[in-house]
């Protein structure tokens, strides 16, 4: 009894550290793990349910621009802006989030991303190698034995053609979360070059 209330109380302050990072400020603010090539994760949604099976349609979505990101997508018309932040959207069915990365490849970035300690997309994730705007990317899909409370998270990193600055830092991989159900539509919406419009 005393092993399993121990595993709950370090489970339990592992997912309050994690909230609390994922709560930072919506321009990034890297730590040293992250300079190293492992991005800032978004917390888990705390009341979205997983998102049903099926390929989303992704005629009448909204569309986001963020020029810092220097990135264009859509998403669903329901979903609604996180007040926390203006990177996260969500509804019901699922949600997105955006950040960048720095790592010396796009390898060992989705490698940081995928083999996270706090393990957020299970222990066995399918990390397969894609393009997208002609941009070399890696999608992360979760394994089985995924938390349940991750919701169903997935992440796209792709190359930006050329490296952002955000806060001062250089910034080559642009970072997409979202629900599995969702990653790849959101994925074939995205567009580098991102307006003023947010």
């Amino acid at each position: 009894m005393l092993f399993l209330g121990t595993l709950a109380l370090a489970l339990s302050a592992a997912c309050s550290q994690r909230q609390r990072v994922a709560e930072a400020p919506s321009r990034p603010s890297f730590s040293r793990e992250e300079a190293a090539g492992e991005a800032k994760r978004p917390a888990p949604a705390s009341s979205t349910p997983a998102p049903a099976a099926g390929t989303p349609t992704t005629s009448g979505w909204k569309s986001y621009s963020h020029p810092d990101y220097n990135v264009t997508l859509q998403y669903p018309v329901h979903w609604e802006r996180d007040p926390r932040s203006d990177l996260r959207f969500g509804g019901a069915d699922g949600f997105l989030q955006l950040s960048a990365a720095n790592a010396d490849t796009l390898d060992r970035a989705a490698e940081a991303e995928a083999n996270h300690k706090l393990r957020p997309y299970g222990f066995q994730p399918a990390v397969t190698t894609t393009r997208v705007q002609d941009q070399d990317a890696r999608l992360i899909l979760p394994s089985n034995d995924q938390a349940p409370e991750m919701k169903g998270q997935a992440a796209l990193i792709v190359r930006y053609p050329k490296p952002v600055q955000i806060a001062g830092s250089s910034y080559p991989y642009l970072v997409l979360w979202a629900d599995k159900g969702h990653v790849e539509a959101i994925a074939d919406t995205l567009r580098f070059g991102g307006s003023s419009q947010r």
